[in-house]
């Protein structure tokens, strides 16, 4: 396609829509709603500040793990996104959305145990906190009759993970 080719096929979408007529479902655009306070400020950001109190709370959860012949591998995501709606009636909303997650894997030191668990949180204040995991231990150690997964091709191996969830 060229440049040349878009400007016919942008009017011919736009004449089987005129033609098409309104959909069977539609609504009037919502108006009279106050704009959001902060609808022309720049997206939120986030920044490593989030992980304050976090991070030696995990680092502490490594510890541990370690302490106990352990390992633990992982890691924290966190990134804000700004979704903005504006409409022909005068419609101006803004919602910022924060999001986190931190996934952990608790390996046994002949690594042919382990154990998963990821969790969402806003602010990793309060709702994610590495001492949630205990002991840190993977799910099957130090049980006997304990099944093994197959290291590959394995979609996931139904345990609960020694944590809460």
């Amino acid at each position: 396609m060229t440049v040349d080719d878009l400007e016919p096929l942008v009017r011919a979408a736009e004449a089987a829509a005129r033609a098409a007529g309104p959909a069977e479902d539609a609504q009037p655009l919502v108006a009279g709603v106050p704009a959001s306070p902060d609808f022309t400020d720049a997206p939120a950001e986030t920044s490593s500040a989030v992980f304050t109190d976090f991070a030696p709370a995990l680092g502490e959860a490594f510890a541990r793990a370690r302490a106990g012949g352990r390992e633990l591998y992982g890691f924290a995501n966190h990134e804000l996104t700004s979704t903005y709606l504006g409409t022909s009636t005068g419609l101006r909303l803004r919602h910022d959305q924060p999001n986190g997650t931190l996934e952990l894997n608790a390996k046994s030191p002949d690594r042919s145990r382990s154990a998963w668990a990821g969790r969402s949180t806003q602010d990793f204040r309060t709702s994610t906190r590495p001492r949630s995991t205990r002991s840190s231990r993977p799910a099957s150690a130090g049980r006997s009759g304990a099944s093994s997964c197959p290291p590959a091709g394995t979609r996931r191996c139904c345990r609960r993970p020694p944590w809460p969830t």
